[in-house]
């Protein structure tokens, strides 16, 4: 397969390559899926987050819109004033703050309420691959940073003692970055087919590990957010969301 045969527009190949060029030490990029396997969900994320990353630098409103819509559908009663920034495959830094590994963030949504609230989505995006279920390098730091946030039972945190599959890390590493950068509204989603019973299980189990107060992982399938988005999209970007449903869903 040619490379650029792997990615819907040819600024999104463009901005792959940047990212592989550029690849630091903290980032966990795989040159080969991202560029090769058209089955899996880094690709996938890149294809829906880069061309909704560079609208939005460009401040063009519809992306505003499209994540208002998001958070309505996941019952968020938040209103967007602006999309700060938006990242792909995001590690915060420095690591030793976090989780002390290189779990990143599939896509990273900043924003600012009317109310001049930060808020943060989380996004863990998923396709044909499964929830990951392996633990993190630094396990007494995943149990410390869950321990702190005071928003696991006691059965969850007995749980988080001795496995962190990647629902959990994703979700600490989401609320870790709210403390530390002062965010008030964070949004842990995950993203999948709607026939994708294993995710409901998963989230269902973690949200059961919750206390009733703590923000609770929320889920959207695929075939919604591209109703959202050819919904508010300029005509110019048709091609690409029909582009994007074509390949990975119908």
């Amino acid at each position: 397969m040619s490379r650029s045969q792997n990615f819907l527009l040819p600024e999104i190949h463009q901005y792959a390559l940047q990212r592989i060029q550029n690849k630091t030490k903290d980032e966990t990029i795989d040159e080969y899926r991202l560029m090769n396997n058209m089955l899996s969900s880094m690709p996938m994320c890149f294809n829906m987050f880069v061309p909704l990353k560079m609208a939005a630098e460009r401040n063009e409103p519809f992306v505003t819109r499209i994540f208002q819509t998001i958070l309505r559908e996941i019952n968020l009663s938040v209103v967007i004033k602006r999309i700060c920034r938006i990242e792909i495959e995001y590690v915060p830094i420095p690591r030793s703050d976090y989780l002390n590994d290189k779990t990143a963030f599939d896509a990273f949504v900043e924003f600012l309420t009317v109310e001049g609230k930060k808020g943060c989505i989380g996004i863990e995006v998923k396709y044909t691959d499964a929830l990951g279920r392996n633990n993190p390098k630094d396990m007494d730091r995943s149990y410390d940073i869950a321990n702190q946030l005071e928003c696991f039972t006691l059965s969850g945190l007995r749980s988080i003692k001795s496995t962190c599959p990647q629902i959990v890390r994703n979700y600490l590493l989401l609320q870790q970055w709210k403390r530390i950068n002062y965010a008030q509204i964070p949004v842990p989603l995950v993203v999948a087919l709607s026939v994708d019973k294993d995710v409901d299980y998963d989230i269902s189990q973690f949200n059961n590990m919750l206390n009733d107060s703590a923000d609770k992982m929320k889920r959207l399938s695929w075939e919604r957010i591209i109703e959202i988005i050819q919904t508010e999209i300029p005509s110019y970007y048709k091609t690409w969301i029909s582009d994007f449903n074509k390949r990975y869903i119908i």
